[in-house]
């Protein structure tokens, strides 16, 4: 099943890049303002300034944005996810060291744990909580400017901030794959229902044993397509099949061979017609077909192609003998009814059969 929590990828990995970029570009504006005021003060180029403060920072916390662009254009998802999230930790800390002596960028350590928010992702959260936490914690005891400038008490609060972000974002998770689940299993319900309607839809429209169209089915098309023909100069023939000896087939050989004999020739019959006709059982051994957008003279042809096919076709359930069909077409004419149309179709049928079977008959 499609993975909802990664749902436009693409989209919002491109989001987070822009949102860490923002923060490099007004970071770095906030550093070039304080050179401009420092060179002023100072008359003089503040080399040192530039490049500890904003050359060196602003290529680590770009070049790692060009990094994990590339890797989220290539790589797996869910290593693209991490890279994401040890992205913000590279510019947070970047910031953090770059700036011992500023209060409160502790907390900017909080922007890689979001990152597990938005792609639902637990794992990405603890690692994210662990990876800030053990920073922070390196940072107060081994940076000198950074531990002189916070007390015991101050260091303790940001570890608890930490410890408390970490513990809401873990609820919000938490929520997130609740509903998550939810949404989940609603979709896999809605697509029991879809699959259910469709079986459904499609086993009151066919034929169990054939496959074809059945006899309700058949008639609806019918209605509509004399009607559509009434009103628009639509071309349909209507024909009407009967196995030739069926009863003598089910007598000899018993029904469950004559079950396979029907499916064989109504396989025939399907696999001889174009998309645009109907084919139908239309009871027993009858089928009826539609065919749509020909002249009477292609029709014709059709079936009797499908004659002749089917009365090559050896059985070797009947011990290699051969079944044939009989058939009536009729051209619709404007002004007749459906259930004209049917009736010369039979008739025709019924003309078939009595000049020996294994034809068809069409209209005069």
């Amino acid at each position: 099943m499609h993975d909802l929590s990664l749902h436009n990828f693409n989209y919002w990995s491109r989001r987070i890049l822009i949102s860490y970029g923002i923060v490099v570009l007004f970071s770095l504006a906030a550093e070039t303002m304080a050179w401009l005021i420092t060179r002023k003060l100072s008359d003089g180029l503040q080399m040192d300034f530039l490049i500890d403060f904003i050359v060196i920072p602003t290529s680590i916390q770009l070049s790692f944005i060009a990094i994990t662009f590339l890797v989220v254009k290539w790589a797996n998802k869910t290593l693209s996810i991490y890279f994401l999230m040890l992205c913000g930790f590279v510019i947070s800390l970047t910031l953090i060291l770059t700036h011992p002596a500023v209060d409160g960028l502790e907390l900017t350590l909080l922007l890689p744990m979001a990152i597990a928010l938005i792609f639902f992702r637990m794992r990405v959260l603890v690692a994210s909580f662990i990876l800030s936490l053990v920073a922070y914690m390196a940072i107060y005891f081994w940076m000198p400017d950074f531990k002189d400038r916070i007390l015991e008490f101050e260091f303790i609060s940001y570890a608890c901030i930490l410890c408390a972000g970490y513990t809401i974002y873990y609820a919000v998770m938490q929520r997130e794959i609740e509903v998550l689940s939810s949404l989940r299993r609603a979709i896999d319900t809605e697509q029991e229902l879809r699959i259910e309607k469709t079986i459904i839809d499609k086993l009151s429209k066919t034929d169990a044993l054939t496959g074809l169209y059945n006899h309700r089915t058949f008639q609806e098309y019918l209605d509509h397509l004399v009607d559509q023909a009434t009103r628009y100069p639509l071309p349909i023939q209507l024909a009407i099949i009967d196995i030739d000896h069926f009863k003598s087939i089910n007598d000899s050989y018993g029904h469950s061979i004559g079950d396979i004999i029907l499916r064989r020739v109504a396989e025939l019959i399907h696999d001889a017609v174009t998309v645009n006709d109907i084919v139908a059982r239309y009871g027993g051994e009858e089928f009826a077909i539609i065919f749509t957008g020909k002249s009477l003279e292609e029709t014709y042809q059709m079936v009797e192609d499908m004659r002749l096919a089917i009365s090559q076709v050896q059985h070797p359930e009947m011990n290699g003998r051969v079944a044939t069909i009989s058939a009536g077409l009729q051209d619709y004419s404007p002004g007749l009814s459906k259930s004209e149309l049917f009736a010369q179709a039979d008739k025709l049928l019924y003309e078939a059969k009595r000049e020996g079977r294994n034809r068809t008959a069409m209209q005069a």
